[in-house]
């Protein structure tokens, strides 16, 4: 049974459950580049706005680290960001 009753209020725990979750990720990902030397991997360019994370093996990655940045374990993420290299828009 649902701990609410009012649905409305359990759908609003359930997005700020995801909220949280999302911002904890996006740190654990923050901390990797950062970890990584903030600079892509195959230039050594300095644009962090610009860097992506790139799977060096298309047919292991879950699914793109942004889309399952909102609800993924860090324990998973880990795993997915240790496929990945930091790469600049231009390599």
């Amino acid at each position: 049974m649902s701990p609410y009753k009012d649905k409305a209020r359990q759908t609003a725990a359930h997005e700020a459950i995801r909220w949280e979750m999302t911002a904890r990720n996006q740190r654990v990902v923050a901390r990797e580049a950062t970890k990584r030397g903030d600079k892509c991997e195959d230039c050594g360019s300095l644009r962090d706005y610009r860097l992506i994370w790139h799977h060096v093996v298309p047919e292991s990655k879950r699914q793109e680290i942004g889309r399952g940045i909102r609800n993924w374990s860090i324990e998973v993420l880990e795993d997915e960001l240790a496929k990945c290299i930091l790469i600049c828009d231009s390599c």
